[in-house]
Order: structure tokens, then sequence, then C-alpha cells
């Protein structure tokens, strides 16, 4: 009984989650067709540009936020409210401490990448360094905001996630039209809506959180045993997160020394079209990860592998249906979406889906060796490999290999 309740539950999450996605996916082609329009090339490659610069600064978010999560949802399947308030309070500390790293970083070695060694035109200088600043403070917010939303998946309340992105991406679709008309440097318009958006749906879920779950009262401590806990678990997690980085985010670094923004323009539209495809495969995922970390905290580990090689297969089915016709027919999808497709947008869009029909394989295994606690050996090896992304790519593109280079 307990294990069919669990799934009409996933299946519930599932199809609020598909849902959700679906709209993201549609509006957010959409808006990036209007987005590029109105901003011309050079200055969405900048927007890019910039915003990777900064994720490279939130190396430790992405390993906060997996850590986090897991910990939250592992005391939630044992049932231990103390110990819950525990970790989330501890974690919301962690994540003050991480803020204040990271706005140093930003202020000083940050800088002085962006002004001294990236490429930009030099009568975008003035906005550069305004979206570089805003960029950062957006990312200040959605770093503090982990704790919360990790605190929504824990308790599988989608509904409330799915209602706030889809507000927020109905409410981005009039903000990208009023950028035809804004009084001010179109690009630091657009940094500036991303900020406010974010900053908004942030204060909704701690607010949220706050009236609706006793475990996210706020107390200023540093529980120990949890640091020490979380503390091994994090160190792999955050050298798996340094490698991801370095191949996504330093890789477009790395693009933008060698060929400039309309370059990184390609990218990010490909990343766009990746993005929207992918976050359909994620609902199905995302429904599963709770209850498989809840699954093995309570020792129920045959459901547990259940889970997991199902969500594995079905994901990359689903994956392999949206996948097939774009990447046989993108240039004509494109040309009909964007009004100019930036050089290279096709193979790069070509390339990520390939790539992300591979990584949907392994998104539910990997959410059963969080549970476990025991990532070492995996990060150890998967982290090696795609650290070596960074170093290769550099080394060909400075001998003259194409950008789709960096992909293969």
């Amino acid at each position: 009984m307990a294990e069919e309740n669990s799934n009409k539950r996933i299946a519930r999450n599932t199809m609020l989650l598909y849902t959700r996605s679906l709209i993201n996916l549609v509006i957010g082609l959409y808006t990036s067709r209007l987005t590029l329009d109105a901003l011309g090339i050079a200055d969405y490659g900048i927007y890019n540009v910039v915003g990777s610069l900064v994720a490279l600064f939130g190396l430790f978010n992405g390993s906060l936020n997996t850590a986090i999560s897991r910990f939250i949802t592992y005391e939630l399947g044992r049932n231990n409210n103390q110990r819950l308030n525990k970790v989330f309070s501890s974690s919301l500390s962690i994540l003050f401490i991480f803020a204040l790293v990271i706005f140093i970083l930003g202020e000083t070695v940050g800088l002085w990448a962006i002004n001294y060694h990236m490429v930009f035109p030099v009568d975008r200088m003035n906005a550069v360094n305004w979206v570089y600043q805003i960029s950062l403070m957006t990312f200040l917010v959605s770093l503090l905001n982990v704790a919360y939303t990790a605190t929504l998946t824990a308790h599988e309340n989608f509904r409330v996630l799915a209602t706030v992105e889809i507000l927020l991406t109905g409410i981005k679709v009039i903000c990208v039209i009023l950028l035809y008309y804004a009084p001010m440097d179109r690009l630091i318009y657009f940094a500036w809506y991303n900020f406010l958006l974010t900053l908004a749906s942030s204060g909704f879920y701690a607010l949220y959180c706050s009236r609706h779950y006793s475990s996210c009262r706020y107390r200023a401590i540093l529980d120990k045993p949890f640091l020490k806990e979380m503390g091994a678990f994090y160190s792999w997690n955050l050298f798996g997160s340094i490698a991801w980085l370095l191949k996504g985010a330093g890789i477009n670094v790395v693009i933008n020394l060698f060929f400039g923004v309309l370059i990184n323009a390609a990218q990010a539209v490909a990343s766009q079209v990746s993005s929207g495809v992918t976050s359909l495969m994620g609902s199905f995922s995302s429904a599963m990860q709770p209850q498989i970390t809840k699954s093995y905290a309570s020792g129920d580990y045959l459901y547990m592998l259940t889970l997991v090689q199902s969500g594995a297969r079905f994901s990359f089915y689903l994956l392999l249906l949206l996948s097939l016709p774009i990447i046989i027919e993108t240039n004509t999808i494109l040309t009909l979406w964007l009004k100019n497709v930036p050089e290279y947008t096709v193979i790069f869009v070509r390339l990520v889906l390939v790539f992300a029909m591979c990584e949907v394989l392994s998104g539910t295994q990997i959410t059963a060796l969080q549970a476990t606690g025991n990532i070492r050996n995996y990060q150890i090896v998967v982290g090696s490999l795609q650290l070596l992304n960074f170093p290769i790519s550099y080394l060909l593109l400075g001998k003259g290999y194409a950008p789709e280079t960096t992909m293969y």
C-alpha cells in the first residue's frame, strides 16, 4: 500500500512538473527569440559569457545545493524533526558564509577578469560592468534560496514550485516585450529584470517555508555533527561541481577568449534548447528523487532500485522522442524560431542534445549514490574525466580547431 501511494504521488508530481516544464519550454523559446532580436547577437553573447563567469565563482553552489537537498530529504525520510531543524539552520548559516566568500571573490578577481582579460567590444564596457554587478547579486540571492527550495523538494511540494515558475515565466514574457521600449540600455534592463524576478521568487519561497514548515524556523547555529558529516559529502561533491563548471561555464569563457561574443551567442541559443528539452525529462527524475532518498533512509532498498531503473529508462525514451526530430531538422527549426541564427548554432544544438541523451541515463543512479552519502569513488572517476574537458579544449582551440571541438 505504501509503495502504491508512493507511485501515485510520483505520477501526480511528474505530470505537474512536466506541465510546468512544457509551458516553460514553449514560452522560453518564444522569449529567447524576442530577447535575441531586441538585444542583438553581440549583447546576447555578452550576457551569456558574463553569466558564465559569475557561475565560475559560484562553483560552491551546485555542490551545496546537492548536499543540502540530500541531508534535508534524508532526515525527512527518518521522521526526525528536531534533527531536521538543525540541518536546515546549519545549512542556511553555511550559505550565508559562502555568499560572503563569493561576493569578495566577485568584487576582486571577477572584476579584474572582466576588465582586463575577457574579450568585449570597447564601447560596451560600461554595460558589461553593470551586467556583471547585477548578475553577481542575482546569483547571491539564488544561492541563499537553496535551503528553501531543497525543503520544498524534500516535502514533494512541487505544486508551489511549479506555480511560482509558471507565474515567473509569464511575467518574463511581459518584461521581454517591454525590452523593446526600455528607457535605458537594453542589456542593463535585461539584467535588472532577471534580478528582480529572482529576488521576488526567493522571498516568496522563504516566507512560504517559514510559515508552513516548523523545520524552516532559522536559528543561528552550526551543528558540529552535521558539519562533520556534510563536510565529507560536500568536499567530494565540490570536486565534481568544479569539474562540471569548467566543462560548462569554463568552456564558455575559453571560447570567448578565442572567438569573442558572437560564438557565445550561438552557445547561449544551444543551451536554451538543451535546457528546455531536458527540463521536460527532468520532471520525471525530479519527481522520483525524494522517493529514492527516502526509500534508502527507511531501508527499502528494493523499491529504491526499482525507481532508479525505471527512471533511467523512461527518461531516455522521452528525451529521444523529443530530441530526434530537432536533431534531424535543426536548421529548419532554428530558421523558423529565430530571425537571426548565429553562426555555429546548428552544430551546437545537435551536439548538446546528443550529450543530454547520454547524461540522462545516469540521473536517477546519481541520486541513489548521493542517498548513500558514499560518493568518493564516483566523483574521483567522473570528476577527473570531466576536468579534462577544460585543458584539452584550451589546447585544441589554441591550435586553430573549430569551436564545436569543445563539445566533442
